[in-house]
């Protein structure tokens, strides 16, 4: 988060569960919401909080990956998302603010070299922040990317060969606060053919619930569900969402209030 106030990037982490060390080459993402496609770190300076794509593997070691903007242009993600390379510096298509729209530039990246990661140990991945083309005097808007879901793919090099995993990284949608509504997964199991969603959700305020849903969500950012009626302070409700199992990557309940308030909990398989 910066001077703006709002949370426009994420982090995760991953983890080698080889025997030998990975090294980290690339990391690709996509927001879900297909009209976020800006991407800038919003700040001269390059490292952790100051690059679009901060990596530190657990032993210390960390690089960087920084588009080289000013404080008018913005990296383009476009339909298919962005790769940004831990290990080569290349041109990529960007965006710069004219006064009445984003016109196309090309921007440069300066990489700080590639991170290994041990057997067994865990690297951390920053990426941000992500805006929004508007129209009228605001030619650009930070989106809160807590409330959206991205497809992530993390490449890496093994010894003499490569590789990548792909998975997607949910929005957290629980506020804390006595008018707020709660919702907690309570179970997941994988049936033949479905996956089957239990869970309980508590008004917590002067509003009675309204609706709960249940969804699951696949690496490619596929996502099915569905919605059900919510009446009264508190619920238990069971999903029994038609998918193949193993590849879901998260599972998400969501409930809402009559006011509107929502909140979500999320588990990842």
């Amino acid at each position: 988060m910066n001077d703006d106030g709002v949370t426009g990037g994420f982090n995760f982490t991953v983890r080698n569960e080889f025997s030998d060390a990975v090294t980290i080459t690339d990391v690709s993402v996509l927001p879900e919401d297909g009209s976020i496609d800006l991407l800038s770190d919003d700040v001269g300076s390059e490292g952790r909080r100051a690059s679009e794509l901060y990596v530190e593997a657990e032993d210390g070691n960390q690089t960087f990956v920084d588009v080289q903007t000013t404080g008018s242009e913005y990296a383009y993600l476009g339909p298919r998302g962005m790769t940004l390379s831990t290990e080569r510096s290349r041109e990529e298509q960007g965006r710069e603010e004219s006064g009445v729209g984003l016109d196309p530039v090309p921007l440069t990246t300066a990489v700080g070299g590639s991170v290994d990661v041990s057997p067994g140990e865990e690297a951390t991945v920053e990426i941000g922040e992500f805006y929004r083309p508007v129209s009228g005097p605001i030619i650009s808007d930070p989106v809160d990317i807590t409330d959206e879901d991205v497809r992530v793919l993390v490449s890496y090099r093994r010894g003499s060969t490569s590789g990548s995993r792909e998975f997607a990284v949910t929005g957290d949608y629980k506020p804390s606060g006595e008018n707020f509504p709660e919702v907690t997964i309570t179970d997941v199991s994988r049936g033949f053919g479905q996956v089957n969603v239990e869970g309980t959700a508590n008004a917590n305020g002067d509003s009675d619930l309204s609706t709960i849903s249940g969804e699951i969500v696949y690496a490619s950012g596929l996502v099915r569900g569905e919605t059900k009626s919510a009446a009264g302070e508190s619920v238990a409700e069971q999903f029994t969402i038609p998918g193949f199992g193993p590849r879901v990557v998260a599972v998400r309940m969501t409930v809402t209030d009559a006011d509107g308030n929502t909140a979500r909990d999320v588990y990842f398989p």
